[in-house]
């Protein structure tokens, strides 16, 4: 699951890079520059969040909720850690399963 997700970031993040180097955009207003990255930052905030399997549903609607507005790796971090948690807390019940086994 984890492996998967740093796979499906890292090709989301090339796909970017690759627009950002073909994307010429001439602005001579220094606010209107701020606000075109922060559109295009959003953007592919909801584009990663958009790729995700159901089982991200929750941390969707988390990171959503959040009034913040994250960057594309504050975002996949935010996944990222929620991911870990989960496979951590999957082991731990299956290695307590486990042991109730064994005491038996």
């Amino acid at each position: 699951m984890g492996c998967l997700l740093s796979i499906y970031y890292g090709d989301l993040v090339e796909i970017f890079q690759e627009f950002d180097h073909g994307d010429i955009i001439v602005m001579k207003d220094p606010d209107d520059v701020i606000t075109y990255r922060k559109s295009v930052e959003r953007l592919r905030v909801h584009i990663f969040l958009n790729g995700l399997d159901a089982e991200f549903e929750q941390i969707q609607g988390e990171i959503l909720r959040i009034d913040l507005i994250l960057v594309l790796e504050e975002a996949y971090a935010y996944v990222h850690c929620d991911t870990v948690r989960r496979i951590t807390l999957k082991n731990e019940t299956d290695h307590d399963e486990s042991s109730t086994m064994m005491a038996r």
